[in-house]
């Protein structure tokens, strides 16, 4: 399994030669890029962004969250988010409550009209992935 630890670097003169075009993370995140573009070009023909389908595609998966967990698994930063979702609420596409364990967070729904564009824009989403997904 692979493990991370703590390592001492190599001295300079025995350390191979660093290339960020080889560098695993670096390969997945241009992979996942170009991905998204392909989903992106698709959205726009429905007057949405990637990251507006990221927020609805979440919500529809787990019906209610705060906004910190909806940052975390949208990989959306936080002030961002907060600016995207005004937007999407103006917009009848999300709603804000109170949350009942703590009065100072905000947790986040989708409307019936948020529901209706994720689920108009999912059969795009899945065609993709299941084009992706062949020969796994």
């Amino acid at each position: 399994a692979l493990q991370w630890r703590a390592m001492k670097p190599a001295p300079a003169a025995a350390s191979p030669a660093y290339s960020i075009e080889a560098a695993m993370p670096y390969l997945l995140n241009r992979i996942v890029n170009r991905l998204n573009r392909l989903l992106v070009e698709q959205l726009k023909a429905h007057g949405m962004t990637f990251r507006d389908w990221r927020v609805l595609a979440f919500l529809a998966a787990t019906e209610r969250r705060t906004i910190v967990e909806l940052a975390e698994y949208s990989v959306i930063p936080h002030s961002t988010l907060s600016r995207l979702l005004d937007r999407m609420e103006r917009n009848g596409l999300v709603k804000r409550a109170g949350a009942p364990h703590d009065l100072r967070a905000v947790v986040l729904s989708l409307t019936p009209t948020g529901r209706k564009r994720y689920e108009r824009v999912l059969p795009l989403a899945l065609a993709l992935n299941a084009e992706l997904m062949q020969g796994f």
